[in-house]
């Protein structure tokens, strides 16, 4: 693994200019370490209106990796001098430019003793720092420019791996301060405060003021991006930008929503993530491919004034491994953006240096990019590297160099000295929020912040309504908020801003104080139909919090009756229900009862209102949904009402696995209602036989006749299970067996087994370990004969063997028989033969089809739970071979299985997609995302392992593998065999 860079775009040549600066430089760089004057010959820009400059270098700064300017423009570099595994301890260096020519040429150590720190942020006269598993505040009070103050502020952060900790800190315009964390998790609290935060999955931001910290869904790697706005993005050494489009505080309003599902993707459907560097490949070990993102890092969003206006807000990220810096331009799309690859096949900069390497930027006090050069021949990090290999290498070699870049306009003209906002009174400081520079609009908002002088409301104040810029507008709406003078007055004003991004902050400001101001929540309903759809969301985010529940609900029915919701509008509304969501889907019910029967995505959209209806209650709203059921039903019964009574058991069922026990006494009492449920079994058989109907309609009947829970219901659903019926039916009729928790109708599905073809077996398989029912029916079944040890998937057995009743797990390990080898390294050694046989990768897609579709997708076949392997392909054969054969040897934490044991003796095992305090959300083989909420959790605990089991060489032979690895090589749908 290489220390985290960023995504990757590509853009046009440019020549570098002559007139670039350099500084002094140590007189004899390493052997393979080159001069700046040959380092500034490398670098190719690919806008020939630019230019790069140097303005420090060793031995002023060796190794860093992170850096921020104080108010009066020292520039504060930390210095990741012992990595990648130490002994000597990293340091925060002081630069600073005397004499005004734009070149540091002074440095001092700040603050040194420190374990491998990657993140600065000056505050109020100090500087935050990020050395897990501190995050440390100091502060040089007398005047020797050492700090002699070091508190640590809050402890707990991970100790992971040097590269993955925490990180990235940035100052947001609501006055918290945001950070990444890094993969490595942690319990987070203050010293004297036995209340930890838990960061597992998560970020953080805390406040400086009050040292408040919250943490925050999705997790970026190395770096992270704010924008003038507040929006938070995200990165990872393959993905190079997210968008937090719905930060979790509004998704925990509803305990049922994963907490990261408001995160983005933002890059385009078909981007391949490829790279373009004019580097030579470089030696590495873990074999990963070098041709696409790899090693992506120190995501930054840029909001300077040097370079032309067309880069303003664009993410900036260093590819490290391949030295060279990648762009993207972030273009608006419904309520998110879509980042564009802004130039074809080059990149913003590449060098022939193989000691470059961008591993974060910033914006200067002075409007330009600047580039923290971690200048060292090697990044990738010696915990993923072979035993046997660790020792070839000097992982250190260069580690005393280290260089600073800063890239502008070659027409752009520097201002003529450093900055010196400390001393500015607050209309000064004012002034300043009116800056193109967004550095400047930062400190001079953060200093105000800092002084809480009683003068500055006033000075602000003004700009809410005067200022031409409209980032300048927003920041004063915010600022005011944190000084506490904010008016009702400044949030109309902001409110009825021309533009829609200060309308959007308008509402974000306006939050607190929406429970008391009837005036603010009636503008919401109208905010709601705006013309931008961010304002849009965003006022339908805060629907959900002080609004007066009547005029929430309707306000939110209003929504929910217009056609075609994008799924960031459902997923606003879902988290704005509050704790009732009957009274929003009785409102949409009762007007759309007479429509049309809708889209498939509009008949999910009504079946997840449903949904949340069941799993929210209380059961007086479900018998109310029956109830509306019932009575539409008596006059014929419609697709909607399927797709409404499938989204109600799904909810009930989680939130009550008992939910039978109270349908029957509720249908039992008229005999109007048995009537109508037996009708909606008839429903659904037919509309899932009719061939007219669209997939996603009949899966919903299939469904229904899961949960229907009758005798005949359950005939005729395994009826699916088999031809004349499509494969696609059949397999729909297999998950909804699967998905239903119903263990009689599971152990007679399991009856037809020698008859079922591969796929419907692995669907069924899926409900296996989902139940101890379900899996003491197939355990049954195993010891009787009709099952085979040998026809259920690894993943299966796995599941079996990973449930906690005593009693089960003794006849699951009699029924399976002895565990594969624990040497997992010398499983791999015994299948290096392999690597020499000719492969047939026909051969191989039926050994994939039958080990490994339950978790991968191959085009439309198979399941989306494990990595992507469209650019596996790319892969040595050794490598592939020790991932397939020893999966748990290299694990991500995103890849890590966890199991969860429920109440009702249930065990399940998946991936960990969410965990709020209402909830966690596994993401299981073969199965839909699986929640369960908190009061049904006994135990949730990592393995270690990954979910990708041991043994899938289990009745395979060499030549098996070898055929394996030819269809990985370059996997396609068609190589499969029928029916898988």
């Amino acid at each position: 693994m290489k220390l985290p860079a960023c995504q990757s775009l590509t853009l046009g040549l440019l020549f570098l200019g002559a007139d670039s600066q350099t500084p002094g430089v140590a007189a004899e760089p390493p052997a393979g370490a080159r001069s700046i004057p040959q380092a500034l010959a490398s670098f190719q820009l690919a806008d020939p209106a630019l230019v790069i400059e140097l303005v420090a270098s060793e031995p002023d700064v060796a190794s860093p990796v992170a850096m921020a300017w104080d108010a009066d423009g020292r520039l504060y570099v930390a210095e990741m001098f012992d990595y990648p595994l130490g002994p000597a301890p990293g340091r925060i260096k002081v630069l600073e430019d005397r004499d005004g020519d734009g070149v540091y040429e002074t440095s001092h150590v700040f603050a040194d003793q420190l374990p491998f720190p990657n993140g600065v942020l000056p505050w109020n006269g100090g500087l935050f720092v990020t050395a897990a598993p501190d995050l440390l505040y100091l502060k040089d009070t007398d005047g020797d420019g050492k700090a002699d103050i070091r508190k640590v502020l809050f402890t707990g952060f991970g100790e992971g791996n040097q590269q993955l900790r925490a990180n990235g800190l940035r100052w947001g315009p609501d006055g918290w301060i945001y950070g990444a964390n890094g993969r490595s998790d942690g319990e987070v609290r203050r010293p004297d405060d036995a209340t930890s935060i838990s960061l597992r999955g998560h970020d953080f931001r805390f406040r400086p003021d009050t040292e408040v910290i919250e943490s925050l869904a999705g997790r970026s790697q190395f770096g992270l991006g704010l924008d003038d706005w507040g929006n938070r993005f995200l990165s990872w050494n393959t993905i190079p930008i997210r968008h937090d489009a719905i930060p979790e505080r509004y998704l925990l309003r509803n305990p049922r929503l994963p907490a990261s599902q408001g995160v983005q993707n933002l890059l385009p459907a078909g981007d391949s993530g490829r790279v373009y560097p004019r580097s030579p490949v470089p030696r590495t070990f873990n074999q990963e491919s070098t041709s696409h993102f790899n090693a992506l890092g120190g995501l930054t969003i840029f909001r300077g004034d040097a370079l032309p206006a067309s880069y303003y807000g664009n993410a900036f990220m260093g590819e490290t491994l391949r030295n060279l810096i990648h762009r993207r331009a972030l273009d608006p799309e419904g309520a998110t953006f879509t980042a564009r690859r802004t130039e074809k096949e080059t990149e913003f900069l590449t060098s022939t240096d193989p000691w470059f390497h961008p591993v974060n930027f910033a914006t200067g006090p002075d409007g330009a990019l600047y580039v923290a050069d971690f200048y060292r021949l090697w990044v990738e990090h010696p915990g993923f590297v072979h035993d046997a290999m660790k020792e070839q290498v000097d992982w250190r070699e260069g580690s005393g160099n280290g260089r600073i870049w800063r890239i502008r306009s070659r027409d752009f003209k520097r201002p003529p000295k450093s900055p010196a906002f400390g001393s500015l009174a607050p209309a000064e400081l004012a002034a300043r929020l009116e800056s193109p520079n967004g550095w400047v609009r930062d400190t001079a908002q953060r200093l105000l912040v800092e002084k809480k002088d009683p003068q500055s409301a006033a000075a602000v104040r003004p700009l809410v309504t005067r200022s031409a810029r409209p980032a300048t507008r927003a920041l004063a709406l915010w600022t005011l908020e944190l000084l506490g003078g904010l008016e009702e007055s400044d949030l109309n004003a902001g409110l009825n801003d021309p533009n829609p991004r200060v309308r959007e902050t308008a509402l974000r400001v306006a939050e607190p104080k929406l429970g008391d101001s009837p005036g603010l929540q009636q503008r919401l309903p109208k905010l709601a139909k705006d013309a931008d759809p961010r304002v849009r969301l965003q006022a339908l985010l805060e629907a959900g919090g002080g609004m007066d529940p009547a005029a929430r609900a309707e306000m939110l029915a209003d929504v929910a009756l217009q056609p075609d919701l994008d799924p960031l509008t459902i997923l606003a509304l879902r988290s704005s229900l509050g704790d009732r969501p009957w009274p929003v889907l009785e409102q949409v019910l009762w007007t759309d009862r007479l429509s049309a029967d809708p889209s498939p995505s509009r008949l999910e959209f009504l079946r997840g209102l449903a949904a949340e209806t069941g799993a929210a209650g209380p059961d007086q709203d479900r018998n109310s949904l029956l109830a509306m059921l019932a009575n539409l039903g008596s006059r014929g019964i419609v697709t909607r009402h399927l797709a409404l009574f499938d989204g109600l058991a799904a909810g009930w069922a989680s939130a009550d696995p008992g939910w039978r026990e109270h349908l029957g006494p509720w249908l039992d009492q008229r005999e109007e209602r048995k009537r109508w449920h037996q009708e909606l079994a008839r429903a659904a058989t037919t509309l899932a036989g009719a061939t007219n109907q669209p997939d996603a309609t009949r899966r919903i009947a299939l469904s229904v006749l899961a949960r229907v829970g009758s005798t005949e219901s359950g005939l005729a659903l395994r009826g699916f299970l088999k031809p004349p019926h499509s494969e696609a039916t059949q397999a729909a009729a297999a998950a909804a067996i699967a998905d239903a928790k119903d263990a009689p109708l599971f152990r007679e599905a399991l009856t037809g087994w020698k008859s079922y073809p591969v796929r419907i077996r692995r669907g069924l398989l899926a409900g296996a370990a989902r139940t101890a029912e379900n899996a003491a029916a197939l355990v049954d079944l195993l010891e009787r004969g009709v099952i085979l040890p040998a026809e259920l998937d690894p993943v299966t057995q796995q599941g079996l063997r990973g449930h906690k009743l005593a009693e089960l797990a003794e006849r699951v390990e009699k029924a399976l028989g002895p565990r594969v080898s624990a040497d997992r390294q010398k499983v791999v050694e015994s299948f290096a033969p392999a690597l020499a046989l000719a492969g047939d990768p026909r051969r191989g897609g039926g050994v994939f089809s039958r080990g490994c579709l339950t978790c991968h997708r191959i085009g439309d076949r198979g399941q989306s739970v494990g990595p992507d392997l469209s650019g596996v392909g790319t892969r040595p054969k050794e490598s592939l071979l020790a991932d397939i054969l020893d999966p748990s040897r290299q694990v991500p934490g995103d890849f890590v299985s966890y199991s969860v044991v429920t109440s009702g003796g249930d065990t399940l095992t998946g991936l960990l997609v969410s965990e709020t305090p209402g909830g966690v959300t596994l993401r299981r083989p073969g199965t839909q995302d699986e929640f369960v909420p908190r009061e049904r959790v006994v135990e949730l605990q990592a393995s270690g392992k990954s979910l990708m089991p041991d043994g899938l060489e289990a009745g395979l032979t060499p030549q098996d593998i070898a055929d394996l690895l030819a269809f990985l090589q370059k996997p396609a749908a068609t190589l499969l065999p029928p029916g898988t």
